[in-house]
């Protein structure tokens, strides 16, 4: 991931590393600056962190098992996020580590186009709107904390883009995932998420929902689990008090607008740059 990033023709990037209590701890890396958490703090504190430490008026965020196979894709990119005055975050889209489309991107399309989220293996951030609706709730660790900011970020009329050309290579490891643990984080999170930013009205309709889907899904692959259910429910109960001390719902348009966006109802047109939301 360094090499490529050194590579990139965008001049003098800022190149953070958090490393987040890995062990043994990670050496001191040339071109880059080093910032160790001495104990895991999880994904999204990882991340905030990060954008404490940046400077620019853009972040990229990678992962550290991606790799940028073009060395103007930050040039590129930076080029794109100008010419919207209220971007909020632009998605990458996901390739496999043999270059082909990975079948999991954050927006539907072959063409530049609204989202409603990005995916953390690799995107494009404005500071100045992580400053204005805050960071990742690093409450939830990870999974599902770019759907829940991406809602925060709609809401307050920032755009979110996913643009195909700035194609990223995930050399994404599988063989040791534990996929119960992973969809049980991603249903509780996602309750979570219906909490801190649905309407009252919705809350329930919006659990249920997020019940079921978890439920189709694990079925589907076999790997459903009462006790991971019941774990679900139980970190979100625990959780209560935090996420209702926090809780502040998004207009319902918002909640639209990405339901829009994640089914390419929301195309962009050749003249439509100067639309800053899909909310307009």
């Amino acid at each position: 991931m360094l090499a490529s990033l050194r590579e990139q023709t965008y001049p003098s990037p800022e190149i953070i590393i958090i490393d987040d209590g890995s062990e043994p701890p990670l050496p001191p890396l040339e071109d880059s600056r080093l910032v160790r958490n001495e104990t895991s703090l999880g994904m999204c504190a990882a991340r905030n962190r990060g954008f404490d430490l940046a400077r620019g008026k853009y972040v990229v965020v990678l992962d550290d098992d991606t790799v940028l196979p073009d060395p103007t894709l930050l040039a590129r990119a930076v080029e794109v996020a100008e010419q919207w005055p209220r971007l909020g975050a632009i998605a990458f889209r996901q390739l496999t580590a043999e270059g082909k489309t990975h079948y999991l991107q954050p927006a539907l399309g072959e063409k530049l186009c609204f989202a409603s989220h990005f995916f953390g293996y690799g995107f494009l951030v404005s500071r100045e709107a992580i400053k204005s609706v805050g960071p990742f709730y690093d409450a939830f660790g990870y999974y599902h904390e770019e759907i829940e900011l991406g809602f925060r970020l709609m809401d307050a009329g920032y755009t979110i883009l996913y643009d195909p050309s700035l194609g990223v290579i995930h050399y994404e490891e599988t063989a040791n995932r534990n996929y119960r643990v992973i969809h049980r984080i991603n249903f509780r999170n996602s309750m979570c998420t219906v909490i801190l930013r649905y309407p009252y009205w919705l809350i329930v309709p919006g659990l249920l929902r997020c019940m079921l889907r978890y439920v189709k899904l694990t079925w589907s692959w076999k790997i459903f689990s009462f006790s991971d259910l019941l774990w679900a429910f139980s970190s979100l109960i625990r959780m209560g008090p935090r996420l209702l001390r926090d809780r502040k719902p998004v207009r319902y348009k918002t909640l639209q607008s990405a339901r829009a966006a994640n089914q390419g109802l929301i195309a962009l047109q050749p003249d439509s740059r100067e639309l800053t939301s899909p909310l307009s």
